[in-house]
C-alpha cells in the first residue's frame, strides 16, 4: 500500500469531524458576530477565537486516539500489521491526516475572524506598525502548530504503548497520558536553560499589554514531537503484536 493510500484512508476517516467543527465555529462566531455590539473587546475575541482554539486542541486529541482505535475495535489492524510497512509511514500518514484537518479548520477559522471581527483584531495590535501585527500572527501560529504537534504524536504514542497491556486498555492509556504531560513538562523546564541564548521577542499591544515570544519555546516543543514520533515507529515495529 503506498503512501498515498494510506494518507487518503486516514483523512476519510477524519473528514466528517472537520465538517462538523467548522459548522460549529462558524456558528458560534456568527452568534458572536450578532451579539458583539453589546461585549468589549476580550467579550468577543475569547469565544470566538480562544474558544475554537481551546476546541482545536481538544479535537486533536480525541481524533489522535480515535484514529488508532478504531483500528483495533474493527480488527483492521490485522491487515495493516500484515502489511509491508514501515512504522514511520503508518504513523506519519496518520499524523499527516490530522494535522491536514487541524490546518483546515485553522484556516476556515482565521478567515471567519477577520472578516467578521477585522476591527475588533486591529484595535489590540499597534496602529503604527503592521509589520509587528505580522510578526505576532506568524510566531503564534508557529507555537500553536508546535503544541498540536507535540499533543498528537503524545496521544497516539500513549495509545500504542497502551496495547501492550493485556487488559484495561483504556485506563493504562489515561493514566500514561496524564503522566506523559507531566513528563514533557519536567522535560521542558529542564532543555529551556540550554536554549536560553536563542532570542526573546517583545511587543506591545494598547489593550492587551506587553507580550514575550522566545524562539526556544516552539524549538523544544519540536523536537520533543521527533522524539516521540521515533519512538512511537519504534514501539509499532518491535513490540507490538496483535492477537
Amino acid at each position: 500500500m503506498s503512501y498515498l493510500k494510506l494518507y487518503i484512508k486516514e483523512l476519510r476517516f477524519v473528514i466528517p469531524s472537520v465538517a462538523l467543527f467548522i459548522v460549529m465555529m462558524l456558528a458560534l462566531q456568527a452568534w458572536v458576530h450578532t451579539n458583539s455590539t453589546q461585549w468589549d473587546t476580550l467579550g468577543i475575541l475569547i469565544p470566538a477565537v480562544c474558544l475554537p482554539l481551546l476546541w482545536l486542541l481538544l479535537w486533536v486529541m480525541i481524533i489522535a486516539y480515535l484514529i488508532l482505535y478504531t483500528e483495533w475495535k474493527h480488527k483492521s489492524i490485522y491487515m495493516v500489521m500484515s502489511l509491508p510497512l514501515r512504522g514511520w509511514k503508518l504513523i506519519s500518514a496518520k499524523l499527516s491526516a490530522v494535522f491536514s484537518g487541524a490546518a483546515a479548520i485553522t484556516v476556515t477559522g482565521g478567515l471567519s475572524v477577520w472578516l467578521l471581527f477585522k476591527d475588533t483584531i486591529l484595535s489590540i495590535t499597534p496602529s503604527s506598525s503592521f509589520a509587528v501585527m505580522d510578526e505576532g500572527l506568524v510566531m503564534g501560529i508557529v507555537l500553536f502548530v508546535a503544541v498540536l504537534v507535540l499533543l498528537t504524536n503524545t496521544v497516539m504514542l500513549t495509545y500504542l504503548v497502551s496495547r501492550l497491556f493485556r487488559q484495561y486498555p483504556f485506563i493504562i492509556f489515561t493514566c500514561l497520558l496524564f503522566c506523559s504531560f507531566w513528563v514533557l513538562y519536567r522535560l521542558t523546564g529542564m532543555v529551556s536553560p540550554l536554549l536560553s541564548w536563542l532570542p526573546v521577542v517583545e511587543w506591545q499591544s494598547p489593550e492587551a499589554g506587553v507580550f514575550s515570544y522566545s524562539f526556544g519555546t516552539p524549538l523544544i516543543i519540536l523536537l520533543l514531537s521527533g522524539l516521540l514520533f521515533a519512538i512511537s515507529c519504534w514501539v509499532y515495529e518491535m513490540k507490538l503484536e496483535v492477537e
